[in-house]
């Protein structure tokens, strides 16, 4: 094959072109891994943001546990301590039983309501008790202490704690 003019500058010339090309196709790819390690970036940060999100909804979650444990403590805690002391109040009045079966304001009791006609008197510990082949009258005070029991509670509670 001849050639003619030349050959140093077509040289040249096919050299420059594949040289722009090279250049066009280095930048194009230099461009694609600039986006692409963009996107990449881009994704780890959205998958960082998503992972923070969940360890702190997680953590969330742990601490709101806790303090619902913690006020379910204190609350039986307080429950434990104001029926002990409902329950040390209506102690201390059954202590007082004996006491009062002595007392002058029980014995007038027992005298203004004791029933008319035949009944029996039986003397017990804390109290007497009127007897007749139908009607039991029982004045007696740790039967009516027991009989009364829950409104007794009530009155306690509504006294010391204004329920």
């Amino acid at each position: 094959m001849q050639v003619y003019g030349n050959l140093e500058e077509v040289r040249k010339a096919i050299n420059g072109h594949f040289d722009r090309l090279i250049k066009e196709r280095e930048k194009d790819r230099d461009n694609q891994v600039n986006l692409l390690s963009k996107q990449f970036n881009q994704s780890l940060e959205e998958l960082r943001a998503e992972k923070r999100r969940e360890r702190e909804n997680a953590v969330r979650k742990v601490k709101a546990k806790a303090l619902n444990e913690r006020k379910a403590a204190a609350k039986r805690d307080f429950e434990k301590a104001r029926e002990d002391m409902i329950n040390s109040v209506l102690q201390a009045l059954e202590q007082k039983l004996p006491k009062i079966a002595k007392s002058k304001e029980y014995r007038a009791f027992v005298k203004k309501h004791a029933p008319k006609g035949k009944f029996t008197l039986k003397k017990g510990q804390l109290g007497v008790k009127y007897e007749s082949n139908t009607v039991v009258l029982d004045f007696d005070l740790r039967s009516l202490f027991e009989s009364k029991q829950g409104r007794l509670r009530e009155i306690v509670t509504k006294e010391l704690f204004g329920e």
